[in-house]
């Protein structure tokens, strides 16, 4: 009787797990893992301008590891960037239902091999546009929204965000 139950209960363990492979997505279904933003950030108060300066680190996925796409607010403009060795970064400017955004794309030459952890560094500056609703103008005091685009957002959802200030 022993025999019969422990072959059920394994029978069953095995349909769970076979059910589990097949549709849970694997872990590697975004191009990166976890993304940090360590930002250093002067700020206006009254004229709400912003200087930024954001090192994004992450460790990306070896098979999405060709490009990797950002946006930010079109408003800050790009002062500076650091890159690794190998890779190049194009931008252009497009409008959707949140605003004209700017797209940053990140690409790795051919001959570039894929890094354990990708590290970069962007620099821009501008008006910081969100303004929380119960704050007004030349207050001196404002929210920043993550949805004002603020700070570089990738295109595709990462699992984690962390941040640094």
């Amino acid at each position: 009787m022993m025999n019969i139950d422990f072959k059920t209960r394994l029978f069953n363990v095995c349909v769970v797990l076979l059910t589990l492979f097949f549709i849970v997505p694997p872990a590697e279904s975004s191009s990166t893992s976890s993304i940090h933003h360590r930002l250093t950030i002067k700020l206006e108060p009254v004229t709400r301008f912003a200087t930024i300066v954001d090192t994004v680190q992450f460790k990306p996925f070896r098979k999405n590891c060709e490009s990797f796409s950002f946006t930010l607010h079109a408003a800050l403009k790009l002062s500076h960037h650091l890159l690794p060795a190998g890779w190049t970064m194009k931008t252009s400017v497009y409008n959707n239902i949140e605003g004209r955004l700017l797209k940053i794309d990140i690409l790795k030459n051919d001959s570039t091999p894929c890094p354990e952890t990708f590290s970069m560094e962007l620099g821009y500056s501008g008006v910081l546009l969100e303004l929380s609703p119960d704050e007004t103008a030349g207050s001196g005091r404002f929210f920043i929204a993550g949805d004002s685009y603020f700070y570089p957002q990738f295109s595709e959802p990462s699992s984690l965000l962390s941040f640094e200030m």
